[in-house]
């Protein structure tokens, strides 16, 4: 596996721990949204109570997605204990804020007081090139 490739897939899980999230804020919503109208009198004749079978299934969602969310938070850390190894401070900046923060070039050139032309393609292939052979 390349350099490239090592981060783009750390980017990629990194999207897919803040959607776990969001997903999982959703199903909190859900099973806690349920409101109650105590102005009619109703009969139900289920079995179970709707707000249990929510909060149940809320958490059984929960749980499956916390043992995902750590799986992938372990990888994040894999990278970017490799990313700190760099000895340049402005490639380990770089690697950090693209692939760990997720931010866009236009972000990470703004912040760092480069063009977007230099910090994508010249300093990007820098630092790549160091982090690949760190890995070799």
């Amino acid at each position: 596996m390349t350099a490239k490739e090592f981060l783009n897939h750390a980017r990629k899980l990194n999207i897919e721990v803040k959607q776990l999230q969001d997903a999982k804020q959703e199903a909190f919503a859900s099973a806690c949204g349920t409101s109650i109208d105590y102005s009619a009198e109703r009969v139900q004749s289920s079995s179970g109570n709707s707000s249990e079978r929510k909060l149940i299934t809320y958490s059984d969602f929960s749980v499956m997605l916390d043992e995902r969310i750590a799986e992938l938070e372990a990888y994040r850390a894999e990278v970017l204990a490799k990313i700190e190894l760099l000895e340049n401070a402005t490639y380990r900046t770089l690697l950090i804020a693209r692939y760990i923060n997720c931010k866009t070039w236009e972000q990470i050139a703004e912040e760092m007081g480069y063009s977007d032309k230099w910090t994508r393609c010249g300093l990007h292939s820098r630092a790549l090139s160091a982090l690949e052979n760190i890995m070799r």
